[in-house]
């Protein structure tokens, strides 16, 4: 099973077979070559105060400033979070 989930997170659009919105989210940033970004922490372990826009916080809890936590919001902001919504 486990492997046929792993063919199924690979099909493209990126996110589909995933198991939920964080998970999907840190296929596509992966996909793109980000899955050690900034964002991809943020989403990982701040997916709870991103919703709440607590960027605040988020910077001081990974140790960067807010700029860069705008400038990862925004990358986030550009993935689909129902990556079969198109078809």
């Amino acid at each position: 099973v486990s492997r046929m989930l792993e063919f199924l997170r690979s099909l493209d659009p990126p996110g589909v077979g995933a198991r939920d919105l964080k998970d999907c989210l840190l296929i596509q940033l992966e996909n793109m070559g980000l899955g050690e970004g900034l964002s991809a922490k943020i989403i990982a372990k701040h997916l709870d105060k991103l919703e709440k826009r607590r960027y605040d916080l988020i910077a001081k809890a990974e140790g960067v400033e807010v700029e860069a936590v705008y400038q990862a919001v925004s990358t986030i902001r550009a993935l689909e979070p129902r990556p079969g919504r198109p078809f």
